[in-house]
């Protein structure tokens, strides 16, 4: 449900005026009808005016994200803008976007969210839910895959704003017709669950902690989200995927090699302590000022790189040993 095409068209309603938009994945434009431009243009120069006598920027939106339908694909798209500031052509409101929504099916509710990218099916192995592969010398190849319940991790807690998220792991099995790649593909996705909202900015929120969550786990800064999907509560208890998340950044990717060694910390290493990580994150607790911005740039020391990583020493000693240094020798007594 990403964007496939590089313009979008569509029809969005703000502040009661019918705009045709135009979305190119960063920029939307709203292009007003010609019996309001009038208008549009009273808006622009009353706050220009503001501006230029009270030191205030020109003109900004107050929602926090706007709707509109698709004209390519019929969908709803939900836009989050990256700054309330609004720039202007000749009457068209021209917005930068910090993430936007692709709505498959039109539903009220959201109560999970799944992220998915190279980096996890690193943190949480792929291989482990292989249970037999088989060859043969006729060509008969048998591959069989573990349930889900033995290849989803245990359900951990963390809290963002007095709102408690379950965080889990577990792996997705796909067959797909394709004539370029594999018929059965799996891919590790990490899980948030909380109580049903309606807060599509508390969703861009999680999708932050996430994402420093994966870089602290594989030590550098370029990690690419590749796939965020949103679902909604369904009637059987369990949940419905509904629409996909993608946030405009940096798609800059690691090389290769570095997925196939698989440099990073495990889901293994730190099971049950996802919810406490998350938590330090959301709370601004965990120290990150060191994380290099590439796997090669890590590999480089330099003063202020050596500078940066003893400051995260001493800053989670000090977390984990608030008395010091003399509890540590007092404990091992």
């Amino acid at each position: 449900m990403s964007l496939e095409l590089e313009i979008y068209t569509g029809v969005l309603v703000y502040k009661e005026i019918e705009f045709s938009y135009m979305f190119d994945g960063e920029t939307l434009r709203l292009i007003p009808p010609k019996d309001k431009r009038h208008e549009i243009d009273g808006w622009l120069r009353q706050s220009l005016a503001v501006g230029v006598y009270l030191g205030r920027e020109p003109y900004y939106i107050k929602d926090d994200y706007l709707k509109g339908i698709c004209n390519e694909t019929g969908q709803t798209m939900v836009f989050i803008p990256k700054n309330q500031q609004v720039g202007c052509y000749n009457c068209v409101l021209v917005i930068a976007v910090e993430a936007y929504l692709i709505q498959k099916y039109p539903r009220e509710w959201i109560d999970r969210v799944s992220f998915e990218c190279k980096e996890l099916d690193g943190i949480f192995d792929t291989e482990q839910c292989i249970e037999k592969n088989e060859w043969s010398n006729k060509g008969i190849i048998n591959v069989s895959t573990k349930d889900f319940d033995a290849t989803t991790s245990k359900l951990q807690i963390f809290n963002v704003d007095g709102k408690e998220i379950s965080v889990y792991f577990g792996i997705t099995r796909r067959r797909e017709k394709v004539f370029d790649g594999s018929l059965l593909t799996v891919h590790s996705v990490m899980y948030f669950e909380f109580e049903k909202t309606q807060n599509f900015l508390f969703v861009l929120q999680l999708w932050k902690y996430a994402k420093v969550f994966i870089q602290y786990l594989c030590y550098r800064e370029n990690v690419w989200m590749g796939k965020t999907v949103i679902a909604a509560p369904a009637d059987n208890g369990l949940h419905e995927p509904f629409a996909e998340l993608t946030v405009v950044e940096d798609k800059t990717e690691e090389d290769k090699k570095i997925f196939e060694q698989k440099r990073c910390i495990s889901q293994e290493l730190i099971a049950g302590c996802e919810g406490k990580l998350l938590t330090d994150i959301a709370n601004g607790n965990l120290y990150l000022r060191h994380l290099p911005k590439s796997y090669k740039d890590g590999l480089r020391i330099d003063a202020a790189r050596f500078v940066m990583i003893t400051a995260a020493f001493e800053w989670e000693f000090k977390r984990c040993y608030p008395e010091g240094i003399a509890s540590v020798y007092k404990g091992l007594q």
